[in-house]
C-alpha cells in the first residue's frame, strides 16, 4: 500500500480533503495510506517558529529549515517532494517516476517558499504543478496527490477511465487500434475488429459508422446503441458482464457463412442508410432549437404562474 505524508502548517486542509470522492474510497479500501505532519509542532522557541529571513538575504520569510529537518526525519518516506513554483513541471513522465516509490513525503511551502539549504539537502524532487505562485503549497500537494492515487490499480471504479501513458501504450500496440480524435469511417476499413475502450463515450457514433460500412457490431445494451441497432441483422447485443450471452453471439458470428463473407457487406450496411436519415430528420439543428424554445416557454409560464400566486 502507497503512503504519503504531507508535511505542511495547516494538516486541517489535507484532512478534510481526504474525506471526498475517489480519495476517500481508496483510503477506505486500503488501496493508498495519507499521512500528515504539522510543521508547527517542529516549531523553534516558545511560540513554535517556523519562518525567518532567507539565508542568503532578499525579501519576505521563508520556512526555517530547522523545523523542516526535523519533520523530514520522523518520517521514513523513501523520497522527499517539494512544491515549488521553481521545481520540474508535473507531467506523466513525472508521476510514473513517482508511483514506483512506496511512502513519499511531500512538503507543501509557504510564504517566499523554501530555505536553499533544505532543498540541498533534502530535495529528491522538486515538483511544479504550473508556473505561477500561490500562498501555499497545500492545494498543488493535493493535486499530485490525486493524480497519483489515480493510477493505482484498483482506485478507479471505472477500468475505462484509463491515464494518458496507458491509452499512449494501447496506440503503439499494434494488435489493438486506439481510435482517438481521429477519422473513424476510413479506420473502421483497415481492421477486422476494432475495440471500443468505453462502452459509453463515443460507442454510439463509432457502432453507426460500423454499420454503415456493412461491419459485424457486438454491443452493451445501453440506450443509443440499441436504437441504432435495430434495424440490422449484423448486430448483437450483451448486457452487461453476461460472459454467456456474448459468446452465443461470438458462436453465431464464426458459424454464420453469410457473416464471413465480405461480399455481404454491402447488404448488411443497408439498414444503416435509414438510421442517419433518421439522426439527420430528427436531430436537424432547426428541431433542436425548437425543442429548447418549447422547454424555454414552458419553464417561462411556470415562473409567472408561480409569481402570479405571490403578487
Amino acid at each position: 500500500m502507497n503512503t504519503y505524508n504531507v508535511i505542511t502548517l495547516f494538516p486541517n486542509l489535507i484532512e478534510e480533503w481526504k474525506n471526498i470522492g475517489i480519495v476517500r474510497q481508496a483510503i477506505k479500501n486500503q488501496l493508498v495510506n495519507i499521512e500528515t505532519t504539522n510543521l508547527r509542532e517542529f516549531g523553534i522557541g516558545e511560540y513554535k517558529q517556523v519562518d525567518d529571513a532567507p539565508y542568503g538575504g532578499g525579501p519576505g520569510m521563508v520556512l526555517m529549515p530547522e523545523p523542516l529537518d526535523n519533520a523530514i526525519n520522523s518520517s521514513n518516506s523513501e523520497v522527499n517532494v517539494f512544491l515549488t513554483p521553481s521545481g520540474e513541471q508535473l507531467d506523466e513522465t513525472l508521476l510514473t517516476k513517482l508511483l514506483s516509490f512506496k511512502s513519499i513525503n511531500l512538503i507543501a511551502g509557504r510564504y517566499e517558499g523554501f530555505d536553499q539549504r533544505i532543498l540541498d539537502i533534502h530535495a529528491d524532487y522538486k515538483v511544479s504543478i504550473g508556473h505561477t505562485v500561490i500562498s501555499g503549497g497545500e492545494v498543488p500537494a493535493m493535486y499530485l496527490l490525486e493524480a497519483l492515487i489515480r493510477r493505482i490499480p484498483g482506485v478507479l471504479g471505472n477500468p475505462d477511465s484509463l491515464s494518458k501513458s496507458q491509452l499512449d501504450e494501447i496506440k503503439n500496440n499494434k494488435s489493438i487500434n486506439y481510435l482517438g480524435h481521429i477519422d473513424i469511417s476510413k479506420e473502421l476499413h483497415n481492421y477486422d475488429v476494432n475495440l471500443v475502450m468505453s462502452k459509453y463515450e463515443g460507442s454510439s457514433r463509432i457502432l453507426l459508422e460500423s454499420l454503415y460500412i456493412g461491419l459485424i457490431c457486438i454491443s452493451n445494451n445501453i440506450p443509443g446503441t440499441t436504437v441504432l441497432s435495430s434495424k440490422f441483422s449484423n448486430s448483437f447485443f450483451v448486457n452487461d458482464n453476461n460472459i454467456q450471452e456474448f459468446k452465443r453471439n461470438l458462436n453465431e458470428i464464426i458459424n454464420n457463412d453469410a457473416f464471413l463473407d465480405s461480399t455481404q457487406n454491402e447488404y448488411f450496411g443497408n439498414g444503416a442508410d435509414y438510421n442517419r436519415k433518421l439522426i439527420n430528420e430528427n436531430y436537424t439543428s432547426i428541431k433542436i432549437a425548437a425543442a429548447y424554445n418549447k422547454i424555454y416557454q414552458y419553464l417561462r409560464g411556470e415562473i409567472e404562474s408561480y409569481r402570479s400566486e405571490f403578487v
